[in-house]
């Protein structure tokens, strides 16, 4: 598995877990059994001697909406219920396309 930056990546299978390419740019980090991080591709706004450190402190309060052109009012109703109602929850959408 890869790690591309966002905009660089172009879809280029709708079946298929390798989906994404970076034609004009290298992959971040190479992910298998170690993790292999190229850190003179990454943009670092601040000192790089800094060293990397993962961020641990996040939030849980996430919750994933897929959609798509099949899916209907009920499957999205029933996202929209209880336990996620009355919660401060963090709605990540994923679209179609």
């Amino acid at each position: 598995m890869k790690l591309f930056r966002g905009n660089r990546v172009t879809k280029c299978s709708c079946d298929e877990f390798d989906a994404f390419f970076s034609p004009n740019y290298p992959p971040l980090a190479e992910l298998g059994i170690d993790i292999v991080l190229y850190l003179n591709r990454i943009f670092w706004p601040c000192n790089i001697n800094q060293g990397f450190r993962a961020h641990t402190k996040l939030c849980r309060n996430v919750v994933v909406l897929r959609l798509f052109p099949s899916i209907t009012t009920n499957a999205v109703r029933a996202f929209l219920q209880p336990p996620v109602q009355g919660k401060k929850m963090h709605p990540l959408l994923s679209l179609f396309g």
